[in-house]
């Protein structure tokens, strides 16, 4: 049977790596500006920020790092606007890639709340120079994979399967294994397999894969953007913690 899965390589060049372009005008004002306290303030008056950002009290930034990561545990001090002219420059050239990565993070939220998510709205955006290989998403993103395995011993070995293969192992990591999660979710589904009743299944019996949404498609999505997220998807999480490269 052949595996649905998003274009591998498209999804390896944007890893990492947002679509960013900056205008003359706001270029020229982030060149020019000699405090970075007042350039938020300057792009609000000139109109060049959309309300959705300076207005938005569910979205908020961590400090920016230059040379240190920010590790899943670390939660810096929450504040309403970026604190550095490369935080706001991230932001600025690239507003719907935000925008679409946030819908995207929590559009994964939603899909994992039948898994033991917490529903979070708040959006926590940091700002790094590190590139690093972290993206924790907790035991409900892991009870999902873990479901999967329960109902599928074997990967599918036929031609199509195995080229796939051969392209998704020249991904990241992370990457990878959400692929090829995608994957087994989508021959689950195909097959109408239900989720088998463990001891950690939050299911009643029936349930099949087919009657919830894909996870992985909306996480593969949102690493379309070029971004990348960090929750454990509980109640004591401040928000969806997203990361920009700087």
């Amino acid at each position: 049977m052949p595996r649905a899965v998003p274009d591998v390589s498209a999804l390896s060049r944007a890893y990492c790596h947002p679509n960013r372009q900056m205008s003359p005008e706001v270029q020229h004002l982030i060149d020019s500006s000699v405090n970075d306290g007042n350039l938020w303030d300057e792009f609000c008056i000139r109109g060049l920020l959309p309300a959705e950002f300076s207005s938005n009290t569910s979205r908020r930034f961590g400090s920016t790092k230059h040379g240190q990561s920010i590790w899943p545990t670390s939660r810096p001090t929450e504040l309403i606007r970026p604190d550095s002219r490369v935080g706001i420059a991230a932001l600025l050239s690239d507003l719907d890639g935000i925008l679409a990565a946030e819908s995207l993070a929590r559009e994964l939220n939603r899909r994992l709340v039948p898994w033991g998510a917490f529903p979070l709205n708040r959006i926590i955006w940091y700002f790094t120079n590190i590139n690093y290989e972290v993206s924790y998403l907790g035991s409900p993103y892991e009870s999902v994979i873990d479901a999967l395995g329960d109902v599928l011993d074997e990967p599918s070995t036929d031609i199509h399967s195995l080229i796939e293969e051969e392209l998704i192992a020249t991904l990241p990591p992370l990457l990878r294994d959400a692929s090829r999660a995608y994957s087994d979710w989508m021959i689950a589904s195909n097959l109408k397999l239900q989720i088998k009743q463990t001891a950690w299944s939050r299911f009643s019996s029936g349930v099949r894969f087919s009657d919830l949404n894909n996870p992985f498609e909306s996480l593969l999505r949102f690493w379309g953007t070029g971004y990348r997220i960090v929750s454990d998807f509980t109640q004591n999480e401040p928000g969806l913690r997203l990361y920009a490269p700087v």
